[in-house]
Parts: structure tokens; C-alpha cells; sequence
């Protein structure tokens, strides 16, 4: 529920910011597509606190090229991102999203989940989106659940509903798909959605 919560705070905040401010990442009545980057960083620059919830935020145009990103990391302006499933379920469906765990295009090849919601123009037409990243390996959204520990050797794990691990104590298994040997009544159960609690061996 925790996390469910966390995550709804930070797409509220992508959506008030995209919604009630839209025009300040645009600049002087420019498309997304328009503007300079520096311009489109700047205004990106002025929403800091959105590194409180995110290990980082970025602003795409209609074609899915990155204008702005901070903080500011090589390569990231520039990069068109208009292939990856968050950008095309903005596009075509206009809502709130948050993606899959992904890689990286950078040079930092991190895993992340990317969450974002659509930027608008004036006529109501898509413009860009608005994107906050969350790095899965030592990022700050699942240091909480990381460091947590059940009695003297157990812990929490978090995945996906196809057994893609989330986080985990041990990095390396971030990104991986759950072990065979995890396999039992209680984890398919998971899986499939039900909610409870209960003792096995993983």
C-alpha cells in the first residue's frame, strides 16, 4: 500500500506540474518541438524539488526527443526516446503512465522505471511529456523496502507481476526474472494478484 501511495504522489505531481504550468515549459508560445533546449532546461531547472521524488526528470516534444533532463547527464538531451512504450502509450492514450523496468540508453546502462504524463498545447493537442525516472538499483524509491529485514535472515522483495524483480538486498538480481527455485503456491499466487500474508521458503 506504501508503495502504491508513493507512486501516486509522484505521477499527481507530473500531472499538476504538466497541467497547471504547461506553459512554462514552453517558451513564448513555441511547440516543444520549437524551443531551444537551453530554454526548455532552464524552465525544467525552476521544478527542482522534483529530484525529491525522482533520481531524475526529463521533458520530451511530440517526437519523443528529449529537451531537457536533470540533472544534467551526458547524452541525455537529444536522445529520442519515441520507440519506448511509456512515449507511445502518452501519445496514443493521453493518460498518466507508469512504464516496465527498462534499461537505460545512456552510458550508465542502469535499470529504471519511467513514470509520465502528457504535456498539452494550447489547443489541447499532445505536445511532449513530461517523464520522472526511477533508478532501480541505488535509487532512493526503494532504499525503505531494501534495507528492511523480516527476523534475523529474512527480507522484502519486490516484482513485477511477470516475476521481474524490482528491487531486492542483493543488486545483482534487480532486473532479473524471478529464480525457479522461488517457485511454490505462494509466489504464483502473488503473481496473479492475490493479496495476504503467509510463510515460505524462497
Amino acid at each position: 500500500r506504501d508503495i502504491q501511495q508513493a507512486i501516486t504522489l509522484r505521477l499527481d505531481t507530473l500531472e499538476t506540474l504538466a497541467t497547471a504550468q504547461a506553459g512554462q515549459l514552453r517558451v513564448s508560445g513555441e511547440s516543444l518541438d520549437e524551443a531551444n533546449a537551453e530554454d526548455v532546461q532552464r524552465r525544467l531547472g525552476r521544478h527542482s524539488t522534483l529530484l525529491e521524488l525522482f533520481d531524475s526528470a526529463f521533458v520530451t516534444d511530440a517526437q519523443g526527443e528529449v529537451k531537457a533532463f536533470m540533472p544534467s547527464l551526458s547524452g541525455a538531451v537529444g536522445l529520442n526516446v519515441a520507440e519506448r512504450e511509456y512515449f507511445r502509450f502518452l501519445h496514443e492514450v493521453g493518460r498518466p503512465f507508469v512504464g516496465r523496468p527498462i534499461i537505460s540508453k545512456l552510458h550508465d546502462r542502469r535499470p529504471l522505471v519511467v513514470m509520465g504524463v502528457p504535456l498539452r498545447d494550447a489547443e489541447g493537442d499532445f505536445a511532449g511529456m513530461l517523464g520522472g525516472v526511477v533508478n532501480l538499483r541505488d535509487g532512493r524509491f526503494f532504499l525503505d523496502l531494501r534495507s528492511l529485514r523480516i527476523g534475523e535472515q529474512g527480507y522484502a522483495v519486490l516484482m513485477t507481476s511477470d516475476g521481474t524483480i524490482l528491487s531486492h538486498p542483493d543488486q545483482n538480481r534487480v532486473m532479473q526474472q524471478t529464480p525457479t527455485a522461488w517457485e511454490g503456491p505462494l509466489l504464483e499466487k502473488a503473481l496473479d494478484g492475490w493479496q495476504g500474508t503467509g510463510i515460505g521458503r524462497l
